[in-house]
């Protein structure tokens, strides 16, 4: 069974942020599921940032949960849908593929770091095993994942931070000399990679 996560991601219209925000909160507080919802505090100038509500899943069960929503929707989410809709100047739908879970002991993580990791043509194979091997030496270890969408060389890892210093302090790691050697190969095997840094507002994600 393949574990994917679901995200869907809205930017809101001008001056209706915290108005979004809190109606994403609103509707996320009576799921009985399991899920996060966060927004950036640092990203690239060339992205149109909005608010993410993200939910770990199976393809399986995904499948199953848009079958209803199509032919009988007892959750009246299309109302849901309409009315958010009015706050948003636009929304985006993905879903990411998993290939290792986050294995994390925060209890009340703040910040999402999320690395985006594009790989040579045909690399990707490579730079999701040198990721594995990066992982397992961590204690807090990342999810790596894969767009279900889009190019197949893409890699994306997702790590959970307490603070903003721990987040500064992850980058610092990363690069340390005594890592040296997985740096060069990674850009060995890589056309370029892009981070962009998230509060958590509200989470129930399984560690």
């Amino acid at each position: 069974m393949t574990d994917i996560v679901n995200m869907q991601t809205r930017v809101p219209k001008p001056g209706l942020f915290k108005e979004l925000l809190d109606e994403m909160a609103a509707k996320f507080k009576t799921l009985d599921r399991p899920g996060v919802i966060y927004f950036p505090v640092a990203h690239l100038l060339t992205q149109n940032p909005g608010i993410t509500a993200a939910f770990p899943t199976t393809a399986e069960a995904a499948d199953k949960t848009l079958d209803s929503s199509l032919e009988n929707d007892p959750s009246n989410y299309w109302e849901y849908f309409k009315s958010i809709g009015e706050k948003c100047e636009s929304m985006r739908h993905n879903n990411l593929i998993v290939i290792e879970n986050t294995e994390n002991n925060l209890e009340s993580p703040k910040y999402l770091v999320r690395t985006l990791i594009k790989a040579k043509r045909a690399k990707g194979p490579q730079v999701v095993e040198l990721l594995k091997s990066y992982r397992d030496k961590l204690e807090n270890k990342p999810m790596i994942a894969r767009p279900m969408a889009g190019s197949w060389d893409t890699v994306r890892v997702s790590a959970p931070a307490a603070s903003l210093e721990e987040v500064t302090q992850g980058f610092a790691s990363a690069t340390s000399p005594e890592n040296k050697s997985f740096v060069k190969e990674l850009a060995e095997l890589t056309i370029d990679m892009y981070r962009d840094v998230n509060r958590i507002y509200i989470s129930n994600w399984p560690s």
